[in-house]
């Protein structure tokens, strides 16, 4: 780590004096609650060389009152400056507070910024540069580590220099190779990679896109020059967040292309790395999942939702031994949600996952194109059991009724015979 350090001071130069092209780039900065550091890393947005920048700022739900008051103050200025302002009502964490960001964002390129860091005033000018002269879908950069809740200044000892070593798919699988949240990216790219996943109360998001990236063959390259204050805290996500769930969620774009047989190796390797087998050894050592519903279970990395037995149960892409029912095991994807569908026959019998019991008037799950599992969990039988693909709705079939009528004259009169 030291010669790469060494090697990155060695190879700085002095920036050619050119004419720069001005496209718009947006400042996404996601607030939860730290209303005196968010005055900082916006003034740090405001002190920068570059001039054709916006701001999303966006407030993950601050329950706060300093900080819903800071909020408040700051509505007239942002709307002064044609910035824009997001307010969540529910807490949604970083990965889905950044990708609402982006949808308002009106820059061709986005730098994420933490609320709790300071961009260097060269900042955005130099990613800008970068990205232009290298064609990088996504640039990060050198970062000055330092403590404390005073703003930064240039004058002040650092705590740490730490050098990115860029993209690296063999030694991002065992370190963070690539990079901080704290990064530039084009937008079209982030668009395209759908962005961070959105698991609730789980970390490493950035980690997780980075490593996304460079395995679908986006290019991701590292400015060897410090733009960023980083602020070390102990009750950031990193530390406040499940170390186990974090490093389940950088390893997804690794494991979803390798077999079971291999991600399992892969998964020992890692528990090798970080000298203990335990985390590693597995989805089912996992014992957290303690979700009642299916969309909240499959939002949690280490989890599935078994829809057979409507249980959270430890799993991940491969599946999980805790729910061995054809099709029943949802990991990070759609719920069917049957139950939603009680009393409802058409609406159940609709949802290729579910089966309506006509006996017992409920919806339940089916499996895949109206496939009984267990057989029918209708009392065992289809007699009353609805799907997609089996029996009907419909109690009796309508019957149309025929009716003949003759009518005669009989000495002035009529006769009706039906």
């Amino acid at each position: 780590k030291n010669a790469w350090v060494d090697f990155f001071g060695s190879i700085r130069a002095t920036p050619i004096d050119v004419p720069l092209p001005q496209p718009l780039v947006t400042v996404v900065v996601v607030h939860h609650n730290r209303p005196a550091l968010l005055r900082q890393a916006l003034a740090s947005v405001e002190r920068q060389t570059y001039e054709n920048v916006e701001v999303v700022l966006i407030d993950d739900a601050s329950d706060n009152p300093e900080a819903i008051a800071q909020i408040d103050e700051l509505k007239p200025v942002l709307e002064q400056r044609g910035w824009k302002l997001i307010q969540l009502t529910e807490n949604s964490y970083l990965g889905k507070a950044r990708n609402t960001a982006v949808q308002k964002a009106s820059g061709e390129f986005i730098v994420f910024l933490d609320d709790d860091n300071v961009l260097k005033p060269n900042a955005v000018e130099t990613f800008v540069r970068a990205a232009l002269n290298s064609g990088a879908d996504l640039l990060t950069s050198a970062q000055d580590f330092f403590h404390g809740s005073a703003a930064p200044v240039d004058s002040m000892a650092i705590d740490q220099l730490r050098v990115p070593l860029g993209g690296d798919v063999a030694t991002g699988f065992f370190w963070n190779c690539f990079g901080d949240a704290n990064s530039f990216v084009k937008r079209s790219s982030f668009l395209a990679l759908g962005g961070f996943t959105e698991d609730y109360q789980v970390g490493y998001e950035d980690y997780e896109f980075f490593a996304k990236a460079v395995l679908k063959g986006y290019s991701l390259e590292v400015v060897p020059e410090s733009l960023l204050y980083y602020r070390r805290a102990f009750d950031t996500m990193s530390f406040s967040t499940p170390l186990y769930k974090n490093r389940m969620r950088y390893l997804r774009p690794y494991m979803e292309n390798l077999s079971p047989s291999m991600s399992n190796l892969f998964l020992f390797v890692q528990s090798m790395h970080y000298g203990t087998e335990e985390p590693f050894m597995g989805a089912e050592h996992n014992t957290s999942c303690k979700h009642t519903d299916c969309n909240s279970c499959t939002k949690d990395v280490a989890c599935g939702w078994c829809e057979s037995t409507q249980k959270c149960v430890a799993g991940d892409m491969h599946g999980s031994t805790n729910c061995t029912a054809p099709n029943a095991f949802v990991y990070n994807g759609t719920c069917a949600n049957c139950q939603d569908h009680n009393d409802k026959c058409d609406d159940c019998s609709k949802n290729s996952k579910c089966g309506f019991c006509k006996a017992d008037k409920t919806c339940e799950f089916a499996g895949i194109k109206g496939s009984i599992v267990n057989n029918s969990p209708c009392h065992g039988t289809t007699k009353d059991w609805i799907t997609k693909d089996l029996g009907s709705c419909s109690s009796s079939k309508s019957k149309t009724k025929l009716i003949i009528i003759i009518v005669c004259s009989v000495g002035g009169g009529l006769l009706l015979f039906a």
